[in-house]
């Protein structure tokens, strides 16, 4: 497999192929691709000046649906026969938005 990729790399015109950082790790390697790529990633976002204030204010006025308190009522069971998750989304595991 390996000796039918260099062989197909060198028929190919890599002239005005771009250099294009790829984030690996702790690390940055540069590739090279076509012109018509284009590099794609995450808008810069804010950093948050107090985490457990917008933990605590996220937790009591959730956007686009009921409370945790409201969920809990509405399944009209004992609290110690209910369990919750909370899923945050990170740089390493994308959640759907």
């Amino acid at each position: 497999m390996q000796n039918e990729m260099l062989e197909c790399s060198r028929e190919v015109d890599m002239g005005s192929w771009k250099e294009m950082p790829l984030e690996y790790g702790r690390y940055q390697l540069f590739v090279r691709v076509p012109p018509e790529c284009e590099l794609i990633g995450m808008k810069p976002i804010p950093v948050v000046a107090d985490p457990a204030a917008a933990y605590r204010e996220a937790l009591l006025h959730p956007q686009g649906c009921p409370t945790l308190g409201e969920i809990i009522r509405a399944k009209d069971k004992p609290p110690e026969q209910l369990t919750a998750a909370i899923a945050v989304s990170d740089i390493t595991r994308p959640v759907p938005y």
